[in-house]
């Protein structure tokens, strides 16, 4: 199965934010993303149950350095319920970064391993 998520990911570093007590809460940019994410899964009418096995293709709109390793954590946690029960379940990943100026976007792909 394949999920296209419009726009440019958002980083690990912008899911939470502290309160001045400590406690952890969304940063309203992360709520917003995970909206997008959940709108570009609709289409899936069942959760995987076994363990699943992803593809993710980052296309970002410019060409800033990023750690590849800090996009992950806003879709997983989006997909959890709709694509998976938990994103537990992946025991496997393949990363990957590009460029699309006109048309950045997260490319997951996903498929149950047996």
């Amino acid at each position: 199965m394949k999920i296209i998520i419009p726009g440019n990911p958002i980083s690990v570093n912008h899911y939470t934010a502290n309160t001045k007590f400590g406690r952890k809460y969304l940063t309203k940019k992360a709520k917003e993303y995970q909206k997008v994410v959940k709108e570009s899964s609709k289409h899936i009418t069942e959760p995987f149950t076994g363990d699943v096995q992803v593809k993710v293709i980052y296309y970002f709109g410019d060409k800033r350095r990023r750690d590849l390793l800090n996009y992950d954590k806003v879709w997983a946690d989006s997909f959890e319920g709709i694509v998976y029960l938990d994103d537990k379940q992946i025991i496997k990943a393949t990363l990957e970064k590009k460029y699309d100026k006109e048309n950045p976007r997260t490319e997951v792909e996903i498929w149950q391993i047996y």
